[in-house]
């Protein structure tokens, strides 16, 4: 059988939300209008793997919560997604390649409870929904779409938000009884993006140390 042709090496997108060196910072939901989408698509190899990153939470409490709120909440999580998704994935499906990796999350599965709000949870959720859709969508094209739902990770993304005593009970509540390293959920990331995972197309990775049956 005819073999779909494969950019060679491949060549990694910037996640959502980063950027080359020495250019400014960019919200994902803005990227299509920002100079440095057309820069990697005319100056690097074809684009292989595109890793969705970028996120916000919000630890509010529902009834508390503004319409401003869910919108930046949803802005940054699920329609960064789309957008930088949108624009990278149509090369990806014409040359007959592509590996795409969304980043969820366990309050999509659990409905909150670990960190992230209602805002938070929601556009998570939708995370796991678009990942499947699109996964159908350009599987013929030899794209594949997967999602990774990390539980409770040491990153900045609570930085302010939480304090010691806090930071050992959400790690205390997880079944394995730590949080992640930013590593370990790297890891799972450059499998699902490599040549590899081949095989593997609208599946969701739970990654939390089981946080998702606690």
């Amino acid at each position: 059988m005819p073999q779909r042709p494969r950019p060679s090496p491949p060549r990694s997108a910037p996640t959502s939300g980063s950027r080359p060196s020495g250019t400014a910072p960019t919200s994902p939901t803005r990227l299509p209008s920002t100079p440095w989408v057309a820069r990697i698509e005319n100056d690097l190899p074809p684009v292989a793997s595109l890793a969705n990153i970028a996120g916000i939470t919000s630890p509010t409490r529902f009834l508390q919560t503004t319409l401003a709120e869910w919108n930046r909440v949803m802005s940054i999580n699920a329609t960064g997604t789309y957008i930088v998704t949108k624009r990278i994935a149509a090369g990806m499906a014409e040359r007959g390649y592509g590996r795409i990796v969304n980043m969820s999350s366990v309050s999509a599965i659990r409905g909150g409870g670990v960190f992230g709000g209602v805002p938070y949870s929601a556009a998570k959720a939708a995370i796991l929904g678009f990942t499947r859709a699109v996964a159908r969508e350009l599987g013929p094209s030899g794209v594949t779409v997967n999602s990774v739902t990390p539980g409770v990770v040491s990153t900045d993304i609570r930085a302010g938000a939480t304090n010691d005593e806090l930071e050992a009970k959400l790690a205390a509540d997880v079944p394995l009884g730590r949080q992640a390293s930013a590593e370990e959920i790297a890891d799972l990331f450059g499998f699902l993006m490599s040549e590899r995972s081949g095989y593997i197309t609208g599946a969701t990775y739970d990654i939390n140390g089981g946080s998702h049956i606690s």
